[in-house]
């Protein structure tokens, strides 16, 4: 499936060594002005850095706009675009290797694959596509003042209350301390302070190994409407579940208090409301019965170390013979920073479905 989206909808193409990647995003309405240089730096936030997380594969990820907008506005056609990859240099030792916790196995039972040549659409590279969806649906959502913000474990530039909140709650996601440990990002690196929690000496121990690491995502969605999402099949949370968790390496999702919840009483869980209707906590993040209840939403995302390590491991190859493998230095160390704006994409794709049937 390589649709997102039921009215507001991006569906994209292409593999991490194919020679382009794109997409068409259909359903943006007419008049929405296009800011190209937000678009660009949105997909520089995603793009291989000097970071010491980052992959060494050099995309500068430049995206070239073909159809659906006029004038530096959206005509109301679908908007079709594509990103040339322009550093493809695929790994031939892991060519017919059957990589672990990766898509190898799978591909091959369900596609009939024989090497990993067909393992392309799996690639956290196709995450360039969402972000350029993610950007448009973000400068649709400005008009309404619609404000999504991810950072990984850490202040986020959160209160000392909610800082403290989300460091009792990690323990639910089950990653452990040292994985999110606090950090911070070079100045140079061009994503700023957004991002203080990176990974601390736990991830530097585990990058001079070679090994990888895992990440918890935490993001806002601010000024939202009361009403949006609908009953039983079509909960908000219930889409933005299923948006977080088609993104590369997720493995968890949780809304408001998540999985704390499960050791709270109602007493203490419920958000009770004043005469006004405004409410006195937010346990429930934002969505009340699917639909949200116009208080801040937030949610956290947990994603599972990257597969391939630059250490070897025991594995088998596509016939079932025991082989060992090693990975090079073009694959990321851990999937933040650069899932930030990822995350955030996804959580804007989800919102302005639900705001251009609103």
């Amino acid at each position: 499936m390589n649709d997102f989206g039921t009215s507001f909808i991006l569906s994209d193409y292409g593999g991490t060594h194919d020679s382009h990647i794109g997409g068409t995003i259909t359903g943006c309405p007419a008049g929405v002005a296009i800011d190209f240089e937000f678009i660009q730096n949105e997909l520089v936030r995603r793009a291989p850095s000097s970071h010491p997380c980052s992959t060494q594969r050099r995309e500068p990820d430049r995206v070239e706009f073909l159809s659906g907008i006029e004038n530096g506005k959206t005509t109301g056609a679908p908007i079709e675009f594509r990103i040339q990859n322009e550093d493809v240099q695929p790994n031939k030792a892991m060519l017919h290797v059957m990589k672990p916790s990766h898509a190898s196995y799978t591909y091959k039972m369900k596609y009939g694959i024989t090497d990993n040549s067909g393992t392309g659409r799996a690639s956290a590279r196709q995450t360039a596509c969402r972000v350029v969806g993610g950007s448009i649906a973000k400068l649709y959502l400005k008009q309404f003042g619609v404000e999504i913000h991810a950072w990984e474990s850490g202040d986020g530039g959160r209160t000392a209350a909610e800082r403290e909140r989300m460091e009792n709650e990690e323990q639910f996601l089950l990653l452990s301390e040292e994985k999110v440990a606090s950090g911070g990002l070079p100045p140079d690196d061009g994503r700023g302070a957004e991002v203080n929690g990176i990974a601390g000496q736990a991830r530097n121990d585990g990058r001079a190994e070679g090994d990888t690491s895992g990440a918890l995502i935490h993001c806002s969605i601010k000024n939202l409407p009361a009403g949006l999402g609908e009953p039983v099949y079509n909960k908000f949370d219930a889409r933005l579940a299923y948006a977080m968790l088609s993104i590369n390496a997720c493995k968890g999702f949780e809304m408001g208090k998540g999985f704390a919840a499960a050791n709270m009483k109602g007493s203490d869980y419920n958000d009770i409301q004043n005469p006004d209707f405004s409410f006195q906590s937010n346990n429930d993040g934002g969505v009340q019965a699917g639909i949200t209840n116009g208080q801040e939403l937030y949610f956290a995302v947990a994603f599972k170390p990257i597969p391939t390590l630059q250490i070897e491991q025991n594995t088998i190859d596509f016939d079932g013979k025991p082989v060992t493998c090693i990975g090079n230095n073009r694959n990321d160390r851990c999937v933040s920073p650069r899932v930030l704006p990822v995350v955030e994409a996804m959580a804007a794709l989800v919102t302005a479905d639900f705001m251009v049937q609103f």
